[in-house]
């Protein structure tokens, strides 16, 4: 029995550390993520979302976004790409304990991708920001896809 109750501990344990860390770059899954999809009558035209748990900053949901769009348009070629709508949504949700809940932040943009650099505030040059946010948070530009 009391081995029983150390096990359960640990597993306790291990699974609130990993409640602990915010959402990483990757794409949707249980703890968040980015998704993204390609409009059919808008060309060059991105949807793309970012979602955090509980443990992610807005911003590091913005730049996670941006990050997926800027991904996307090295994919196809693009220099330079204009985000054109943006919206940003906080989520509440249980924790798990009765009056604790928790807030997830979440991002939606809608980007162009573009060949020229037009001087529009929300114009950005695609190199420059996947270096910039991988240095940031420390991500290997070889895992992005």
């Amino acid at each position: 029995m009391k081995y029983l109750i150390q096990i359960i501990l640990v597993i306790n344990l291990l699974m609130l550390g990993g409640c602990a860390s915010p959402t990483t770059y990757q794409s949707q899954g249980l703890t968040g993520g980015y998704s993204d999809s390609k409009y059919e009558d808008k060309e060059n035209t991105y949807y793309v979302r970012f979602s955090g748990n509980g443990n992610t900053s807005q911003r590091r949901a913005n730049d996670f976004a941006l990050l997926r769009a800027a991904v996307l348009a090295r994919k196809n070629l693009s220099p330079y790409f204009e985000v054109i709508y943006l919206k940003n949504v906080i989520n509440q949700g249980s924790s798990g304990t009765a009056g604790v809940y928790t807030f997830k932040p979440e991002v939606v943009i809608e980007v162009k991708l573009i060949n020229e650099f037009n001087n529009k505030v929300d114009t950005f040059d695609t190199e420059k920001l996947i270096s910039q946010l991988t240095t940031q948070y420390l991500i290997d530009e070889s895992t992005l896809q």
